[in-house]
Formats: structure tokens, C-alpha cells, sequence
């Protein structure tokens, strides 16, 4: 991993965490890795649909995983920060390294975290092959995406 993919990612984990309220916070992990997550709180997704997996939600969170896939922002979902990390340099290196996985088949959530500031919520994306990966989605309370972490593996 270069150091400017470290740099993003700590800068943008340290986002999260700030913008969540956490001193810590676990890393999503792609399936092939298990690691708890660190959370102070965690509301544990019921037997019902959570609002997480509404067809509305699922559909925002293609839309943005597509547009990341395609080196775009849709400037409009995310907050200013990230709306600043989401420079060129940063957005050619996630259309790089989601290029390999494709477009994803099936689109799940596993985790949600209800906060004042907002909620985070880890989405499992599903691909042919059997690939999976688990990208960390903050919402701040206007529902604007004030941060991604992807797993520490992920370049």
C-alpha cells in the first residue's frame, strides 16, 4: 500500500471517528478478515428491515460505490470534508483499486450504530467470484456522508 493510500485512509478514519463521537473505532474488514468491532453502543440490526437496508438507502450507497468505481463524487451526498478528501488524486486511486471487484452483485448491511451526530453503518458488498468487501459509511445527521473507511487491507 503507498503511503498516500495510508495517509487517505488514516485521514479518513480519523474523520470518522471524530465525526461519530468514538476515541476508536474498528476497521471494516472484507469477509476474508474477521475483527471485532469497537463500539460503544451498537444497536444490533433486528429481525425486521432496518432502515439501513431500505431499498432507498441500498440504492444511495450503489450509487455512490458506482460513482467512486467510475472516479466520480456526486458531490451533493457528502459533506464538505469529504467532499475535500475526494480530490482527484484521491478519487483516481479508489477507481484503481475498486476496478479489480467490479460492480457489485448483492448489497447488504451487517452493522449499524445510531449517534447523535449521526449513525455508521458497514455495507458488505457482494461480488462474482465470491469476492466481498466491507466499506464503513458515516452519516451525519443531515444524512450527507461525512466519511468511508474501507478495510485496512484494501488498496
Amino acid at each position: 500500500m503507498t503511503d498516500r493510500i495510508k495517509y487517505r485512509n488514516l485521514i479518513v478514519g480519523c474523520i470518522l471517528a471524530c465525526a461519530c463521537g468514538a476515541p476508536t473505532l474498528g476497521l471494516a474488514q472484507s469477509q476474508d478478515v474477521t475483527a471485532p468491532v469497537t463500539s460503544s453502543s451498537p444497536l444490533p440490526l433486528s429481525s425486521s428491515q432496518p432502515s439501513t437496508l431500505a431499498p432507498t438507502r441500498i440504492a444511495l450507497v450503489r450509487r455512490v460505490y458506482l460513482g467512486l468505481l467510475a472516479g466520480k463524487a456526486d458531490r451533493t451526498l457528502f459533506d464538505v470534508r469529504m467532499n475535500e478528501l475526494l480530490d482527484p488524486v484521491s478519487l483516481t486511486s479508489l477507481e484503481k483499486s475498486l476496478a479489480p471487484y467490479g460492480v457489485p452483485s448483492t448489497i447488504s448491511s451487517n452493522f449499524e450504530e445510531i449517534m447523535p451526530t449521526g449513525r455508521v453503518v458497514d455495507y458488505a458488498f457482494a461480488f462474482a467470484g465470491k469476492r466481498s468487501l466491507t466499506i464503513r459509511f458515516s452519516f451525519d445527521s443531515d444524512g450527507k456522508i461525512g466519511g468511508l473507511l474501507f478495510p485496512e487491507n484494501f488498496h
